[in-house]
């Protein structure tokens, strides 16, 4: 339904494309209710869409929305993974992005207001740490330079790996684990620690 949709849109706007099982909302295209299943592709990339649903194996990839965020402005207002879905957000802005079931996120910048998870995190190890600690099964990943969290307001602020700020609500829900426990962060480092690590290499290969 969705790719016939966008197909469709394609055609009348010059917008909105569907190539090789892939679909795309590109700049100048704002769509409705859009409704992803089974092992359904969509790229939005400049575009935006009131709420984008997720069902299945389906896959969204957000490279960057119109702006401002808002219902038939611009951005995508609501994200909604189930089942096994996964989102790689890049860029962009949504009001929110809701979690269930063994969705899944990777979020590495842009605009995101709320988080929601109806997600349960310590029902599964997934591995071990270097210090012999278990890890848990988390469903969403975020790739920052820094980050900070107020457990009293629920407010998670820092840096994204571009240099942008972030400050996101996170929405606890009752029954599952605290959406804060469900994020794992990856340290992105600074320019220079890398090349102190790169120096420390070097050293190392020549005292061999």
């Amino acid at each position: 339904m969705m790719k016939k949709l966008v197909l469709l849109l394609g055609i009348v706007s010059g917008y909105s494309v569907s190539l090789a099982g892939i679909s795309y909302i590109n700049s100048g295209d704002y769509q409705y209710d859009v409704r992803l299943y089974n092992s359904d592709k969509l790229i939005v990339n400049g575009g935006g869409a009131d709420r984008i649903i997720m069902k299945g194996n389906s896959i969204l990839e957000v490279q960057s929305t119109s702006k401002p965020l808002g219902l038939d402005q611009g951005g995508i207002y609501d994200i909604r993974l189930s089942d096994s879905s996964f989102l790689l957000f890049d860029n962009g802005a949504t009001e929110l992005i809701d979690l269930f079931n063994e969705a899944k996120a990777i979020l590495k910048g842009g605009q995101i207001n709320y988080i929601s998870s109806s997600q349960q995190v310590f029902n599964i190890i997934v591995g071990w740490d270097v210090h012999g600690n278990p890890l848990y099964n988390t469903h969403i990943e975020m790739f920052v330079k820094d980050y900070s969290y107020n457990a009293s307001t629920r407010k998670l602020t820092g840096t994204w790996g571009d240099g942008s700020a972030f400050n996101i609500k996170l929405i606890n829900v009752a029954g599952y684990d605290r959406t804060i426990d469900n994020i794992k962060f990856t340290i992105i480092p600074e320019p220079t620690s890398l090349l102190f690590v790169g120096l420390g290499g070097l050293l190392l290969h020549r005292k061999k």
